[in-house]
């Protein structure tokens, strides 16, 4: 990060909590899967038909405020 090391002593120590035999089939997924939203990455074949639907739709062309003299 622009040029800075960044020290992470404290990861060092982590330990995973263990894992309950009362524990029920949300939490087991929650602890192998986690909590965060799946994240769609677009193929390459997609940004193409991204870039087609671009030049084919229509857009609003946001212009600059223009400040009274």
């Amino acid at each position: 990060l622009a040029g800075r090391s960044i020290r992470v002593d404290h990861v060092k120590d982590y330990k995973p909590p263990k894992e309950n035999d009362n524990d029920d089939d949300i939490v087991k997924t929650l602890k192998e899967f986690g909590c965060a939203p799946d994240v769609n990455l677009p193929s390459s074949s997609s940004s193409s038909t991204r870039r087609k639907d671009e030049k084919t739709s229509t857009h609003i062309k946001h212009e600059p405020k223009r400040f009274k003299k």
